[in-house]
C-alpha cells in the first residue's frame, strides 16, 4: 500500500492483489464519508489486498500543444 500527495487535476490508480485496477479523478472523490472515517475508493474482497496506488498527472497545456512552425 502506499500514499502519494494529488492535485484536482490529478488521477489515481489503485490495484489489488487479484489483478483489479480502479482509476479515477481525484476532483471527483469525496473527501468525508459517513461519521468522518473517510472514503471507500474500492470494494475487495476478504483474500484481496491493495497492492498500489499510483498517481497519474494530467498533462501540461505545453505537452499537449502542437508545435508552432
Amino acid at each position: 500500500m502506499g500514499i502519494c500527495q494529488v492535485g484536482d487535476d490529478d488521477q489515481i490508480v489503485l490495484m489489488t492483489s487479484t489483478g483489479k485496477v480502479v482509476r479515477f479523478k481525484v476532483n471527483e472523490m469525496g473527501v468525508i464519508g459517513r461519521h468522518t472515517q473517510g472514503v471507500r475508493l474500492i470494494n475487495i474482497d476478504d483474500d484481496e489486498k491493495v497492492v498500489g496506488i499510483e498517481k497519474v498527472a494530467r498533462e501540461s497545456d505545453e505537452e499537449t500543444e502542437e508545435p508552432h512552425t
